[in-house]
C-alpha cells in the first residue's frame, strides 16, 4: 500500500503570490490589470528584463541618493558608464543613436539638482534615503507594506517654530506630466501610502509630515531649447486620502486572495508585454 507524506500545516496566512508582503508597484498592476497581475506575481511569467527606460532610472537614482547620503559631488560621467552597463544586462539591444540621446540628459538632471533642492527646499537636511518600509497592513494578518521612500528631507516650517519632513520620490520621464498625471488617484496612492506607513515607523504627526514627486526630465518641448530639468510635483495626503489609500490596499489584498483576475482591454496596449502572446488573447 501507498502511503502519501501530508503536509504538516498549511499557511492560510500567505498570499498566492507566495509572499507575506505586498509592495506598492504590485498594487499598481492589480490596479490596471488583475489578470496581468496574476500572469506576473502569482504565475511567476515573466516576459522581459527591463527596459532602457528602467536602466536610466536606476542608474539616475542610485547618483542622487549616493549624493543625499555621501554629500559627495554629482558625476554625470560615472551615471553615464553606470546606465550603459545596465543596458547590458538587457534581452534586447537598443539602438547606439537612442542610447546616446538618453546619455546627453543625464548631466543635465544630475548638475541641476543641488540647486533645485536648495531653492526649492531652504536650508533642507537629509534623513534618509532609500529608506526600507516594511510594515504590517492593518485588517491583514501577517502581512506587510513594502517599499522604499526615494528621500526624506527635514526643514523649517514656513509657519510657526519646529521643522516637518519631506517624502521624495523621483521619477524619470520625457518632457513632464500632464496635469491629469499630476491628479492621477493611481500615481498619488504610492505617496499616500509612504507617508502613512513611515508616520506610523517614526511615529511623528501626519501634520508634520508633506510629500510630493520629483520630475527628472530628459526631453524639452519642441518649441522651447531650454528647460528645468527638475520639476517638484507636491501631492496633498489628508486624513481622508489615507483612508482612501488604505482601503485601497485592504481591498486589493483581498482580492488577491480570492483569485480575483479579470482582463483590463483598456490597459493593453503599448505597455503591457503580455499583450498579444499565448499567455494573453
Amino acid at each position: 500500500m501507498t502511503k502519501y507524506q501530508l503536509p504538516l500545516f498549511e499557511d492560510k496566512l500567505i498570499l498566492p503570490t507566495n509572499k507575506y508582503h505586498i509592495s506598492f508597484s504590485e498594487i499598481s498592476d492589480h490596479m490596471a490589470c488583475s489578470y496581468r497581475h496574476k500572469l506576473k506575481y502569482i504565475d511567476k511569467i515573466v516576459l522581459e528584463d527591463g527596459s532602457i527606460h528602467t536602466a536610466f532610472g536606476g542608474a539616475v537614482h542610485d547618483s542622487i541618493e549616493n549624493f543625499l547620503i555621501n554629500k559627495c559631488d554629482l558625476n554625470p560621467e560615472n551615471t553615464i558608464k553606470d546606465f550603459k552597463n545596465r543596458l547590458k544586462d538587457l534581452s534586447k539591444p537598443v539602438e547606439p543613436d537612442i542610447v546616446n540621446e538618453f546619455c546627453e540628459q543625464i548631466p543635465d538632471i544630475l548638475l541641476q539638482l543641488p540647486n533645485f533642492l536648495n531653492e526649492t527646499f531652504p536650508e533642507y537636511k537629509v534623513i534618509g534615503a532609500e529608506l526600507l518600509l516594511f510594515e504590517n497592513v492593518k485588517g491583514q494578518l501577517g502581512i506587510n507594506f513594502k517599499g522604499y521612500i526615494d528621500a526624506i528631507l527635514k526643514i523649517k516650517k514656513k509657519r510657526g517654530k519646529g521643522f516637518e519632513y519631506i517624502l521624495l520620490d523621483w521619477k524619470s520621464c520625457g518632457w513632464g506630466w500632464k496635469p491629469e498625471q499630476k491628479q492621477s488617484y493611481e500615481k498619488q496612492l504610492q505617496l499616500m501610502l509612504y507617508k502613512y506607513f513611515f508616520c506610523e515607523l517614526m511615529n511623528i504627526p501626519h501634520t508634520d509630515v508633506k510629500c510630493g514627486f520629483v520630475l527628472l526630465k530628459r526631453t524639452a518641448p519642441k518649441k522651447r531649447k531650454h528647460l528645468d530639468r527638475l520639476e517638484f510635483v507636491p501631492v496633498s495626503v489628508g486624513p481622508k486620502s489615507i483612508e482612501k489609500a488604505l482601503d485601497t490596499l485592504n481591498d486589493t489584498i483581498n482580492k488577491i486572495r480570492k483569485g480575483y483576475a479579470t482582463k483590463n482591454r483598456m490597459s493593453c496596449e503599448p505597455f503591457c508585454t503580455y499583450y498579444g502572446t499565448n499567455f494573453c488573447k
